[in-house]
């Protein structure tokens, strides 16, 4: 076994009673074939051994008793335990092999400690008359029946082999020898000694007699961390995939890892696989240092096993073997606690809403009744017709779902349950109830053996808003121009989107545009995702500019009709007619040396039909007209923030000079800001009146 790994000292001064075992069990092995030989018992270890060690060395340790100072035995605490114990409690003890804290030992230094000092008192011991040799070889005492033993250092550096020699009677020690170690058998009966009673018979560790040509410290550990099931390579296999450990010594003579899937229901195995690639485990190590390559213990491996199997009992069996072609021959197992698997049906509906002009649906459906039914098929169901609207198959490959495949590790096909979809959407989805089908079937039509899970039906379109907005009227070489959006669900079944310009103070359409393309909205879309065409909802349409536009109220409808001439079944939306609102403000009049300076603003969103703006200098006491300028718009966001209700304010500026200008001295004097449909200003107009007061 691997023996590199340190062996810390507790406070108290002892090591790990694991330790102590497996340091005895060493010890054991180096003197067991020496005892047989001479016919004497074998040393044998139980729970009372390891315990009664593990005091001595506590005892030392308090009564800071180091031998290389003393030069003896701590009598009176080996009496002391003993007569715990109700057992004689015989010692040898060497120094001055181990290491004293605060240095450490590896657990090899300690068996190689041990080996040295066993061989210096079975040797070399005549200074103590032999007295260890004849100890450790059993030749000691005689009428002795059998002998345990427990082996372990102190932190002052002792090295402990106590044994605890057995007869049929009672051991007492008795102070003969300047050494205060000598010890005999009483005649009288004084019942049985706690060491009898709750060790020889009873004890946590198994009482061991050790054939010195049997391996000693067979520890075999494992443990099943996680197990999940994945799709197979076809539709009669399922991949078991196991993560774990399996730490054994005898590994280190059956070197070869599998793994077995046996099925408990049926009684024999369904698969076995070589483990190729073991996983480093360092915490199996830190737990298991003394355990034969524990640190290589972990094992990380995919395992196909029939899917007939998936809803019977199984167990897996970790191997360790000493035949790296079939895993029989010599064997090590360890069968983990039997395993099943969910066999609930279990889906989500994640997403069913109207994206991008398609009914898009999204979840998943895992279940292992679809053992043998690899076509995943999404049904598109009318719930209000009874009928089916359509069908699509999923590609498992692209919709995997690793969440769902943590949350249900043993459904086979969690991995691949997921579904994305995008169906077409036809009118009667605007009102019905619809609901979405999973279904996992053995045939490509998925019409036979199938296993279903049913969502619930609800509608898609819960929104029959009719939203719009206007974003934009401007005119522009002889027409007019109106641009924004129009929303609605309403319009399912309608495809066919117009803008009507209409006369209210007529009544009389004036005309009508077809909107060939709508215009991409995506601002409108992310303020109703649940509008199906919200992000196509743009338009943009012009009209010839009239006079009637100037003189009467003109509103503009947007249409959503399933005629292609605009009439028929229609949805529409009618935007308010243009607000005439007349305001302006004269912010500068300034007259010098025959110069005239004004500016100031004028709105009104008549100019969206009268596009020609002229300033006119106007004689009130003459009533004449003096003079006229046509002017260019000057931006205004101020007055665009003051009337967000006109159109047109942000570019209602002006700026003007008025050149060669005497003023009448005591003549009143206007300026009038004009809006009008001809260039000459004289035809169709909207005046501002701007009183300037006399200016000379």
């Amino acid at each position: 076994p691997n023996d590199n790994y340190v062996v810390n000292y507790n406070a108290d001064g002892s090591i790990d009673k694991r330790q102590i075992l497996i340091l005895t069990q060493y010890v054991c092995r180096l003197l067991n074939p020496i005892r047989e030989a001479l016919g004497n018992p074998v040393y044998q270890i139980n729970q009372g051994s390891i315990d009664i060690v593990d005091e001595v060395a506590k005892g030392y340790v308090q009564d800071n008793w180091n031998l290389l100072i003393k030069r003896a035995h701590d009598m009176s605490r080996l009496q002391k335990i003993g007569g715990d114990y109700g057992v004689i409690v015989s010692e040898s003890i060497s120094a001055g092999y181990t290491q004293a804290a605060p240095r450490q030992n590896t657990m090899d230094q300690l068996k190689n400690a041990a080996y040295d000092s066993i061989v210096d008192m079975l040797f070399q011991d005549a200074d103590s008359e032999w007295g260890h040799t004849t100890d450790l070889v059993g030749a000691r005492v005689a009428d002795v029946t059998s002998t345990f033993l427990g082996v372990a250092p102190d932190s002052l550096g002792n090295l402990h082999y106590n044994g605890e020699p057995q007869t049929n009677g009672i051991w007492r020690y008795e102070l003969t020898d300047a050494n205060q170690n000598a010890y005999k058998m009483v005649t009288d009966n004084e019942g049985t000694s706690k060491f009898n009673q709750e060790y020889h018979f009873t004890y946590d560790v198994n009482q061991t007699t050790f054939d010195p040509n049997t391996p000693i410290a067979l520890d075999n550990k494992a443990n099943l961390d996680s197990y999940q099931l994945l799709p197979g390579q076809d539709s009669a296999h399922a991949i078991l995939k196991v993560t774990g450990w399996h730490a054994a010594d005898l590994s280190h003579y059956n070197s070869n890892p599998y793994l077995i899937v046996y099925d408990n229901t049926l009684g024999h195995e369904v698969a076995r696989q070589r483990i190729t690639s073991t996983v480093s485990r360092p915490d199996v190590y830190r737990a298991y240092p003394y355990i034969y390559n524990s640190q290589n213990s972990g094992f990380d491996q995919e395992i196909s096993i029939p899917v007939s199997s998936l809803d019977h009992s199984l167990s897996v069996v970790a191997r360790f073997s000493n035949n790296a072609t079939t895993g029989e021959g010599a064997t090590t197992d360890y069968w983990f606690s039997p395993i099943s698997f969910d066999q609930g049906n279990y889906a989500s509906l994640d997403a069913m809403a109207i994206q991008n002009g398609k009914l898009h649906v999204a979840g998943w459906h895992a279940s292992n009744q679809a053992t043998n039914r690899p076509y995943h098929v999404i049904i598109l169901y009318d719930a209000s017709q009874g009928r089916e609207i359509a069908r699509q198959i999923v590609d498992p490959s692209a919709n995997q779902r690793a969440d769902v495949a943590k949350v249900y590790p043993t459904v086979a096909n969690a991995l691949d349950s997921g579904f994305n979809l995008d169906f077409d959407l036809t009118p009667a989805m605007a009102n019905d109830n619809l609901q979405i089908i999973s279904r996992w079937s053995s045939t490509p039509d998925a019409n036979s053996n199938y296993t279903d899970y049913w969502f619930g039906a609800h509608k898609v379109i819960t929104d029959t808003g009719n939203y719009a907005s206007l974003d934009s009227i401007s005119t522009a070489n002889n027409q007019v121009t109106v641009s924004g959006w129009n929303a609605s669900n309403q319009d399912f079944g309608r495809p066919y989107h117009y803008i009507i310009a209409f006369d209210k103070t007529t009544n009389k359409e004036i005309g009508r545009v077809l909107v060939k393309k709508s215009q991409q909205r995506d601002d409108v879309m992310r303020v109703y995702p649940q509008v199906f065409n919200a992000d196509q909802s743009g338009f943009q349409a012009s009209f010839n500019l009239t006079p009637s536009m100037v003189n009467d109220n003109i509103a503009y409808i947007s249409r959503w009709t399933d005629d292609p001439a605009g009439n028929g079944n229609a949805v529409d939306y009618w935007f308010n007619p243009v607000n005439k609102i007349d305001r302006g403000h004269l912010d500068n009049c300034t007259y010098n040396n025959g110069q005239l300076t004004i500016s100031g603003w004028h709105a009104n969103d008549a100019s969206i039909y009268e596009p020609y703006r002229t300033l006119i200098l106007y004689d009130l006491t003459a009533n004449r007209e003096v003079s006229r300028q046509n002017i260019a718009a000057v931006s205004r966001p101020d007055v665009a923030r003051a009337f967000n209700d006109t159109h047109t304010a942000g570019n209602s500026g002006f700026n003007a000079v008025f050149t060669g200008f005497t003023p009448v001295l005591g003549h009143q004097y206007s300026l009038v800001s004009r809006y009008s449909l001809t260039a000459d200003a004289n035809h169709n107009y909207t005046d501002h009146w701007f009183s300037l007061g006399t200016l000379a």
